[in-house]
C-alpha cells in the first residue's frame, strides 16, 4: 500500500544532505563580504566566522567548524583579489576619470544597446588591458580586465570588431561599481583596430560569419536568435529579446564559451 504523501515528504527531508548547500552559503557569504569594496561587511563576517569557530571548538559541531573555516577562506580569497583591484594604478586613473591612450584585447562579443530618450545607442564588450599612455607619458604595459564601451558613429564599429582583435583607441577610464570584477570602465573616444585575431579566432568568426549570413533574410529576432542558441553570437540580440530569456530563465541557452558574461 502506497505511503501518503506527507510521509513521503517527511522521509525525503530525512535524507536531505544540507552539507553541501550549507557549505555553498558560507562561499557566498565570505565571498559577497570580501568583494564589496567596503570594510563593514568584512569585519561583521570575520567576527561572526571567529565567534563560530570558537563555538564549535567547545561543542565539538564539525559542520559548523567546516563552514567557518570556509567564510574565513572565501574572505581571504575575495579579500587579496579585492585588494589587488582597488590599488591596482589604473584603478587609481579610472578614480581620476583620466583620459589615456589604451591598448586591449576583446575577450567577449560586443553588444548593443539602441538608442532611448535619454542616452545614445551603446555598444559594449569585456576586454583583456595591455597598455596605458597618460598624456604625461606614464604607465606602459599592465594586465587586467575592463569593461570597453562606445557611442556614436564607434558603437557599430565595435560591434563587428571580431572578438580577439587588438584595439588601440583614445579613451576616458572610470571606476566601475563597487564589486565588480573589473579594473576599469573604458569610454572610446576614438578606436583603430591595430592587430586581427589570431587563426584560431578567425576559425570561429568564420564559421560565425556563415551563419549570420545564412539567416540574413530572417526577421530581426529570429535572425539575432539562431547564432545566439547556436555558437553563443549575441551582439544582434535585441533589448526585447534579452529581457525574454531573463525573465522566462532561458538565459542558460546562450551561455556558449562564456559568451552572456559581459
Amino acid at each position: 500500500m502506497p505511503r501518503p504523501l506527507d510521509a513521503l515528504t517527511l522521509d525525503a527531508l530525512r535524507r536531505f544532505d544540507v552539507r553541501m548547500p550549507a557549505i555553498a552559503i558560507a562561499i557566498w557569504c565570505g565571498t559577497w563580504a570580501a568583494t564589496g569594496e567596503r570594510w563593514a561587511p568584512v569585519a561583521v563576517a570575520l567576527s561572526l566566522a571567529l565567534l563560530t569557530a570558537l563555538i564549535a571548538v567547545w561543542r565539538r559541531w564539525a559542520m559548523v567548524g567546516v563552514m567557518a573555516v570556509v567564510v574565513l577562506a572565501s574572505l581571504a580569497v575575495g579579500g587579496a583579489r579585492t585588494a589587488t583591484l582597488m590599488h591596482h594604478p589604473v584603478r587609481a586613473l579610472a578614480h581620476q576619470d583620466a583620459r589615456a591612450t589604451v591598448e586591449f584585447t576583446l575577450r567577449t562579443d560586443p553588444r548593443h544597446y539602441a538608442a532611448s530618450a535619454t542616452r545614445p545607442g551603446l555598444t559594449t564588450a569585456t576586454a583583456a588591458l595591455h597598455r596605458v599612455e597618460t598624456r604625461d607619458g606614464g604607465f606602459g604595459r599592465v594586465t587586467g580586465t575592463v569593461v570597453v564601451r562606445v557611442s556614436g558613429d564607434d558603437a557599430a564599429e565595435l560591434l563587428e570588431t571580431p572578438v580577439g582583435s587588438r584595439v588601440r583607441a583614445r579613451a576616458t577610464l572610470r571606476a566601475p561599481d563597487p564589486g565588480e570584477p573589473h579594473l576599469a570602465v573604458i569610454t572610446l573616444r576614438s578606436m583603430d583596430v591595430v592587430a586581427p585575431p589570431g587563426w584560431p579566432g578567425r576559425a570561429v568568426e568564420h564559421v560565425r560569419g556563415g551563419l549570420r549570413d545564412a539567416v540574413a533574410d530572417l526577421p530581426t529576432e529570429r535572425r539575432a536568435l539562431v547564432p545566439s542558441l547556436v555558437v553563443g553570437d549575441l551582439r544582434h540580440m535585441t533589448e526585447e529579446l534579452r529581457e525574454d530569456f531573463i525573465v522566462t530563465g532561458l538565459t542558460h541557452l546562450t551561455a556558449v564559451s562564456g559568451a552572456n558574461n559581459n
